[in-house]
């Protein structure tokens, strides 16, 4: 051969170890070993003595019913009593015979031996049996072996030969038959041949003995004896006669009992002879006529009556009967048919242990083998068949522990294997000292190198499980611990994690659960900033667009809220794509911060300028001659765009010290506060013509505020109130105490009678740079800082501001400050409950 031809040969033989090394390969070769394995057996016929087992259990729970045609005739120990010692006058079973010919019976089978004479010259008692047996006309006889223990021979053995009855009874006998009974080798009787004999000539080879049982039915002339025997025919191991003229068998049956002995009608011999059964009793019935005393009868244990209570060779004769006369013989399935039979088995079994859980299928095995016996049962009880259940039952309880030990052993395999290649892993954890506790211990560590290789591995599993929870830990905690909102979906896009700020910030949105949910459906939601028209939120987690995102995509949801939003791959160790990480960035504050840069350049760019530009403008014109204005006007002009470019630097100075200087907290007293902003508004009252009014409460609390701060912010509302209302109208400054369970909130109330705020406007009230114009009041000079500066202001004292406002009808804000109960210092004064005053021009 060729080094090709050889390298292609070792190639080959390589790829047939690779393959039965596999677990195909194993579970092909062990299910082909347990088939071959259970069709051997079950062509054998089983196993022997457990089989049998088997069968016997089965056959004590079916039984069939005896028939009422069988009648027993017991020679039993009262008819020895009375009719003296054995064996009798062949005149008394004359006189027997008598007696029953009277009664007109279907037939007589007497299963006593009369195979030799009678000694004595003169006695006439063989001559009187015969008239008797010949005026019945319907007597069967028995037949036996010479040897007096005939089922212990060897089959085909020549020494056999027929022990027939006296020629003169044999010649007025209706038929001969023999009353062989089949011994299994635990001395049990199961089953008998229907035909046993020697053929006559070796040119006439039919077995000539039926059985005394088949006998009794053709004296009867029943159409059974006439139909085709039942039973297996020469079986293979008993039909190996030398040569035809020995011992042959034929029809072989098995029987399906009564029950234990006493099943049968039974009379007593002495009873019968005196005449006592009426012969109604006895018409038309199957007569057996055997000996039942103790000493007397061939006696044999049976599968119903066990080795402790034999059964009477008489009565085993009738149970062949009964099952002749109800066509209900037991046949044993042949060997191929039981070799099928136990081949299905292994094949169902093996098939269940490579797709099951091993506990699974161990309750599978059991299931299975439960129902071996059933269908064993079940075709003994309804078709009178038996296939034996110990071949698949052996298979199958050989499978299991075979196919798992292969189970373990690949496991063990495996998981050692994957073991040395986690260990070359790296490890993201820091090392930890594990305490002795950490790990479970056994016995055999403490014996060295006599440990179990598989408790070494299963030590090294339990230590990378508790380094992969840590590592799951570590992972958890660090998606949690993240600032920002963050994701981790599958390939599809389902959410599989979220950390706290994600949930919280979908919570805001109405979504509660977060779990499965398509995260790019989420985001659906949000209005994209992204100016391409094909994108979609779903390009984000596609492996042939997210590139195009590299840098995020802005957003806006549904809230107002400003998010940028990154998207990339998550790899396994294989190097596909498995899910995607997403990131959700809150853009609001940044976004805020530009737009409130933009408007303060603005207002820097316009606001500020306009009225310095109008003071050059006045200086130029006094220098151009012929524009000069008055100098008093002039003067008037500039120190009204100066005035008012003052108010405008101070108002944006003290909103941004407002936003960003740290507050002077101290006690207050809010009553005090607010009558000062009341003083400083009197000359804009007197110009207003207007009248303030308080409605003040004994609050009996203590206020910690900046009261600079808070003074400007409660001036800037009172300031609205007068400057947004016609002349003459009043505006009202109330407080108010609204108790909880531990604390309270001091509301600060003041409420005019001006203009009113639109609807549409309410929403935008507290925006910076936003002012608006009612059609019926006169232009008011201002910037749109001022409410934006109370806001401002109460939301650092942790408070809140609301305000109700109808068009023609005027507006009251409400500041609510959270305060405690009677914690008022000393320097607060009193003031009486409801104290009413009115505050005019003063």
């Amino acid at each position: 051969m060729t080094k090709s031809g050889m390298g292609t040969v070792k190639q080959a033989w390589r790829q047939w170890v690779a393959q039965a090394r596999s677990t195909r390969g194993q579970w092909l070769g062990l299910t082909l070993g347990l088939c071959c394995l259970a069709s051997y057996l079950g062509w054998q016929n089983g196993l022997g003595r457990i089989d049998a087992l088997f069968y016997d259990t089965a056959l004590s729970h079916y039984r069939i019913p005896a028939d009422p045609r069988i009648v027993i005739i017991a020679i039993d120990d009262d008819s020895i009593g009375q009719l003296g010692r054995w064996p009798w006058s062949r005149q008394i079973h004359a006189a027997l015979v008598e007696q029953l010919t009277r009664s007109h019976p279907a037939a007589i089978g007497l299963d006593i031996l009369f195979n030799e004479p009678v000694e004595q010259d003169n006695d006439l008692s063989d001559l009187t049996l015969a008239k008797s047996i010949a005026k019945a006309g319907n007597v069967v006889l028995p037949v036996i072996a010479e040897s007096s223990r005939a089922w212990l021979h060897q089959p085909g053995s020549s020494s056999l030969r027929a022990a027939l009855p006296i020629p003169l009874l044999a010649a007025n006998a209706r038929s001969l038959g023999h009353i062989h009974v089949e011994l299994d080798q635990d001395s049990l009787v199961r089953s008998v041949f229907l035909r046993e004999g020697q053929p006559a000539t070796a040119m006439k080879s039919v077995i000539p003995w039926p059985h005394f049982s088949l006998a009794l039915l053709e004296a009867a002339g029943n159409s059974i004896a006439q139909a085709p025997l039942p039973g297996q025919r020469v079986p293979s191991y008993l039909s190996n006669a030398a040569n035809q003229l020995d011992w042959q068998r034929d029809y072989w049956i098995h029987l399906p009992f009564a029950g234990p002995p006493g099943q049968f009608t039974t009379y007593s011999y002495a009873a019968v002879l005196r005449g006592e059964v009426r012969p109604d009793l006895l018409r038309d019935k199957f007569i057996l006529v055997g000996a039942t005393a103790a000493g007397l009868w061939d006696a044999y244990p049976t599968p119903v009556s066990g080795h402790a209570q034999p059964m009477p060779g008489v009565e085993i004769s009738a149970n062949v009967l009964n099952a002749l006369l109800q066509e209900r013989t037991i046949q044993h399935a042949k060997p191929w048919q039981n070799a099928i039979f136990a081949l299905i088995w292994p094949l169902l079994v093996m098939l269940m242990l490579a797709r099951v859980r091993p506990r699974v299928a161990l309750l599978g095995v059991v299931l299975l083998s439960g129902m071996v016996m059933l269908l064993s049962f079940l075709a003994l009880r309804y078709g009178n068949d038996w296939f034996a259940p110990a071949a698949p039952l052996a298979a199958m309880l050989l499978a299991y522990p075979l196919w798992s030990w292969r189970r373990l052993d690949a496991a063990h395999y495996f998981m050692h294997q994957q073991l040395q290649a986690l260990a070359r892993e790296p490890d993201w954890l820091p090392q930890q000292d594990l305490s002795e506790t950490d790990t479970p211990r056994s016995a055999w560590q403490v014996f060295g190198p006599l440990r179990d290789p598989l408790e070494q591995d299963m030590l090294q599993l339990h230590e990378a499980i508790q380094r992969i929870r840590d590592l799951r830990q570590f992972v958890s905690d660090s998606l949690e611990s993240l600032p920002d909102a963050t994701f981790v979906t599958t390939l599809d896009g389902h959410v599989l994690l979220a950390n706290r700020q994600a949930r919280q910030w979908f919570q805001k949105l109405g979504r509660e659960h977060l779990d499965s949910v398509l995260l790019p459906y989420l985001l659906n939601e949000t209005t994209p900033q992204d100016s391409r028209p094909d994108f979609s939120w779903w390009h984000l987690f596609e492996e042939n667009h997210y590139r195009r995102y590299a840098e995020g995509v802005e957003g806006r949801d549904q809230l107002g809220r400003d998010l940028m939003i990154h998207s990339g791959p998550i790899s396994a160790a294989r190097g596909q794509t498995i899910g995607w990480i997403a990131t959700l960035i809150d853009m609001s504050a940044i976004r805020a911060a530009e737009r409130q840069r933009d408007e303060t350049l603005r207002f820097l760019s316009h606001d500020i300028r306009s009225p310095l530009s109008a003071i050059l403008t006045l200086v130029d014109l006094q220098r151009t001659q012929s524009l000069q204005l008055p100098i008093e006007q002039t003067l008037a002009q500039i120190e009204r765009q100066a005035g008012r470019s003052l108010t405008l630097a101070d108002d944006f100075v003290q909103l941004a010290r407002a936003e960003t200087q740290e507050y002077q907290f101290q006690h207050c007293v809010i009553e005090d506060i607010l009558d000062q902003a009341i003083d400083d508004s009197y000359a804009l009252a007197i110009r207003q013509q207007a009248t303030i009014t308080t409605d003040y409460v004994d609050t009996d609390c203590v206020l910690i505020a900046d009261r600079e701060l808070l003074l400007r912010a409660l001036q800037n509302l009172l300031n609205n109130a007068l400057k947004y209302s016609p002349p003459q109208r009043t505006v009202l400054c109330w407080t108010r105490i609204e108790p909880n369970l531990t604390s309270a909130d001091l509301i600060v109330g003041i409420r005019d009678q001006g203009y009113g705020i639109a609807a549409a406007d309410q929403p935008k009230l507290f925006r910076r740079f936003t002012r608006f114009q009612h059609p019926d009041q006169p232009r008011i000079e201002g910037i749109g800082l001022g409410l934006t500066f109370v806001k401002t202001v109460v939301e650092k004292h942790k408070g809140q501001i609301e305000f109700t406002s109808n068009p023609g009808l005027g507006t009251e804000f409400r500041l609510r400050f959270p305060v405690r109960l009677n914690t008022l210092p000393a320097v607060a004064r009193q003031r009486e409950t409801a104290q009413t005053s009115s505050h005019s021009p003063r």
